[in-house]
């Protein structure tokens, strides 16, 4: 059977391979609980008797038909009205705490959405803005609010906490990070950030390390597990497409070079990671929405900056309004959101900011993600070696051709098939 990094991911995979079957196949129940019993039988027999190929398809035919028969099956709500009730009321309360802060309407709708996800409020205009600029992901909540929630309050915590009492400290960590899971209804993207950093915080309890690919694997097996039609929702695909070009492509970026310098570094690397993202969803962008913003990767570390300095102002707002300590935040805060809006707009206004009006078929979106696949080798030719022979990097950049054609084929038919 199958063992290394990529398990868990492959266990997801497999799981989201028998919930699209389903889509199209009409089985029994009891024929696919058949089946499921055969294939667990003969991956144990055959795992036993050491047949590894035997052993690796039965267990690949057993987590499909699981995936399949947990589509089969109607999608049950696992979360009680009761929790949703209070969810709901918890959120109700902070919309009525930002609306006793005498902000901007523009301001009022944007703190809905990045801190409670709803964009009802937000003007057409306004939304439209932060797609064509390419940053309505800090619109949706992902993780990127976790990480700049979880990362700042984590900082402090390790400052003030003894390390003595990490275990308590990692309790009350899973506590809110649950805890603003609740407070916003439990979305997906929101979920799957949730699951990757409880992951993490008890690896950090257990003193073990975390290997991104599997949490990002186990954050996408207990989601499909728990609501399989989730497979078919766009931000399910965008999210989980975005970490894991990130888990691909930030490494290889990452080992090209780096500035030596803190902050230049810091921001090469912020770049980078927006790189890994774009790269990881823009064939999906292309697809469901015809557009891709380049502008947008290019300025995505301002953009999480001020998106930074946005949530932890409007966190400080609404902690320090009801004692009257909240005017500097309270300028600080609307001096953000203009910043940003009229960098989107100035930005908008840049020529060649972005690919619009380009329709991909989904044969169109897997050619694309194979040629991404085969841009991995030529990253990793062009690194450097120590010691460096003189022209290695060019030696090894024309050892990798094949991939090099590989793409430049692949491209051709994406631009052929349209």
């Amino acid at each position: 059977m199958s063992s290394g990094r990529f398990l868990l991911l492959q266990m997801a995979v497999l799981l989201a391979i028998g919930i699209f079957w389903a889509d199209f196949v009409s089985v029994s129940s009891l024929s696919a609980c058949l089946l499921l019993l055969t294939a667990l039988f003969l991956a144990i027999a055959f795992g036993l008797l050491r047949r590894g190929w035997l052993a690796y398809f039965s267990f690949c035919l057993f987590f499909m038909l699981i995936g399949f028969l947990r589509a089969q099956l109607p999608d049950v709500s696992l979360l009680p009205p009761s929790l949703m009730a209070l969810s709901d009321n918890l959120s109700s309360f902070v919309q009525l705490r930002i609306r006793q802060l005498s902000l901007q309407d523009d301001t009022i709708s944007l703190l809905d959405a990045m801190l409670l996800g709803q964009r009802e409020g937000i003007p057409d205009s306004l939304l439209q803005l932060y797609r064509r600029t390419g940053v309505a992901h800090v619109l949706a909540l992902s993780g990127l609010h976790q990480g700049i929630l979880f990362g700042g309050l984590n900082v402090l915590l390790l400052l003030v906490v003894n390390y003595r009492w990490r275990n308590l400290v990692g309790i009350f960590e899973l506590f809110l990070i649950w805890g603003y899971a609740l407070l916003t209804g439990f979305p997906l993207s929101l979920c799957r950030a949730s699951l990757m950093l409880s992951i993490f915080v008890i690896g950090q309890i257990r003193l073990v390390g975390n290997d991104g690919w599997h949490t990002l694997g186990l954050a996408a097996f207990l989601l499909l597990l728990l609501s399989p039609s989730s497979l078919f929702d766009i931000g399910f695909q965008l999210s989980f497409a975005a970490v894991a070009g990130i888990f691909l492509f930030l490494p290889l970026l990452l080992a090209l070079g780096q500035p030596r310098r803190t902050a230049w570094r810091w921001l090469w690397q912020a770049f980078l990671v927006s790189v890994g993202a774009q790269l990881g969803v823009f064939p999906l962008l292309l697809h469901y929405f015809n557009y891709v913003s380049l502008t947008g990767i290019l300025l995505s570390p301002i953009y999480v900056l001020l998106t930074t300095g946005i949530l932890y102002a409007a966190l400080l707002l609404l902690v320090l309004a009801p004692l009257g300590l909240g005017l500097l935040f309270r300028h600080l805060l609307e001096l953000l959101v203009s910043v940003q809006h009229g960098l989107m707009s100035l930005v908008l206004r840049m020529p060649l900011g972005g690919v619009e009006d380009f329709r991909l078929s989904w044969m169109s979106v897997l050619l694309l993600y194979a040629a991404l696949l085969c841009l991995c080798p030529v990253l990793i030719a062009l690194q450097p070696r120590e010691p460096e022979v003189r022209y290695y990097r060019l030696a090894m950049f024309f050892r990798s051709w094949p991939y090099l054609l590989a793409i430049i084929l692949l491209l051709s038919a994406v631009v052929f098939i349209g």
